[in-house]
Order: C-alpha cells, then sequence, then structure tokens
C-alpha cells in the first residue's frame, strides 16, 4: 500500500510538470498582452483527484503594476485551459487558477538583502566560494 502511495506523488508530480511546460508555452503564445520577459511559471500544484490546478507564477522586476497580469490571467483562465486539453490528453481537463508565488517571491527578495549586506560585512570572493562549496556537500 506504501508503495502505491508513493506512485500516486510521482504521477502527480509528473503530470505537475507536464501542465506547468504546457501552460508557459500557452502564455507565451496564445494570450494576447503577454510579453515572454514579464512571466515565469514556478510550480503547479495539483489536487489528488487532479480535478484543481493552482497555477503558481511570477513577474519579472521589469513589470511595475502585477494586478494587471494577475487580472489578464483571471480573464484567460478557461481559454488557457481549452488550450491545454487541446494539448494534453487526460480523462479530466483540471480547473485552473492562477496565484502569484510568495515563496518565490520571499526568496529573491533575501538574496537580494544578503547581496546588498555582503560588501558590508566584508565577505570577499575566496569565502563565498568556499560558502557554495560547503553548501553543495
Amino acid at each position: 500500500m506504501a508503495a502505491r502511495k508513493g506512485l500516486m506523488k510521482s504521477r502527480i508530480a509528473r503530470v505537475e510538470e507536464l501542465i506547468r511546460r504546457n501552460i508557459l508555452s500557452i502564455l507565451l503564445t496564445e494570450v494576447e498582452g503577454l510579453n515572454a520577459d514579464d512571466i515565469t511559471v514556478t510550480r503547479v500544484e495539483l489536487t489528488k483527484d487532479l480535478r484543481l490546478a493552482k497555477i503558481f507564477y511570477i513577474c519579472s522586476d521589469m513589470v511595475e503594476d502585477t494586478s494587471e497580469i494577475a487580472e489578464l490571467l483571471t480573464n484567460n483562465a478557461k481559454n488557457i485551459r481549452y488550450e491545454l486539453a487541446h494539448r494534453m490528453t487526460m480523462k479530466f481537463m483540471p480547473r485552473i487558477s492562477f496565484r502569484e508565488d510568495a515563496l518565490e517571491k520571499t526568496q529573491r527578495s533575501v538574496t537580494e538583502l544578503f547581496k546588498r549586506l555582503e560588501p558590508e560585512l566584508g565577505i570577499e570572493e575566496s569565502e563565498k566560494g568556499k560558502e557554495e562549496e560547503n553548501d553543495e556537500l
């Protein structure tokens, strides 16, 4: 029984990745008013029954008003789902909802904060290389 749960999780993960790739392709080719540099689809979360997909995205730093992109995605969700159904073969195509990825946004701001603090803390390039090596291990 435990092996079956593991298989189900890996199946859901594979479907999530397929949906992520196809959604990104659809956003770049089918949605008018959206530039390739404006948005990145970071992840997809599917329910266990594969009926609902939450699409998480981040906007590039060049985008001043993210609410416009959120509105554009929400207004085009049905058309995006329709196009997704033509690209993928599934028994049921999940309903989709778009959400800005707060986790990715937080990681970006923390990384930027560390970059600004490095000169003040006196971290040299040789020390950064050593830290990166330790992180990889």
